[in-house]
C-alpha cells in the first residue's frame, strides 16, 4: 500500500472475492508492528501443523 510493506490474511468466498481481509497492525511512525508481524510469519506453519494432527 502506497510503497509500503504489507501483511494480510484474505479469506475468500467460493467465487474468488474477499469476505474478510486481517491486516498486520501499524504503529504511530506507520511500520507494521513487530509482534502482529512475528506471529503472522509463523502463522503458516502452525497451521500445517495443526492441519496434520486433525
Amino acid at each position: 500500500f502506497m510503497g509500503m510493506s504489507t501483511a494480510s490474511v484474505w479469506f475468500l468466498n467460493a467465487a474468488g472475492y474477499a469476505m474478510l481481509k486481517v491486516f498486520v497492525g501499524r504503529d504511530s511512525h506507520r511500520q507494521l508492528l513487530n509482534d502482529q508481524l512475528t506471529a503472522f510469519r509463523a502463522l503458516p506453519a502452525m497451521l500445517a501443523e495443526r492441519e496434520s494432527v486433525i
